[in-house]
């Protein structure tokens, strides 16, 4: 290495100095866009993963809930059922 640095300075269309050639600057400018694009929908499926994570916190508590009732009555039918031993 000798310290030499190989730089191409240009002029685009709008007379602005560009140290890229027109053709990688209009590519990074393209990947620039696919990028932004690629971010929206990325935050677009997280929006919709966290939706889906809200419907089913929700849905598994209204499970749980059911599961609950369902030992509930089924303690007190046991409950029931040694009761009338009892009276017996």
């Amino acid at each position: 290495m000798d310290g030499k640095i190989d730089v191409n300075i240009t002029f685009d269309e709008n007379n602005q100095i560009r140290v890229l050639s027109a053709d990688k600057y209009r590519e990074t400018e393209n990947m620039k866009g696919e990028c932004i694009d690629f971010l929206k929908k990325i935050m677009s499926f997280n929006d919709m993963v966290t939706t889906l994570i809200d419907v089913l916190d929700s849905q598994a508590q209204k499970i749980e809930d059911a599961k609950l009732r369902a030992v509930g009555a089924r303690n007190k039918i046991e409950g029931e059922e040694d009761n009338r031993r009892k009276r017996e």
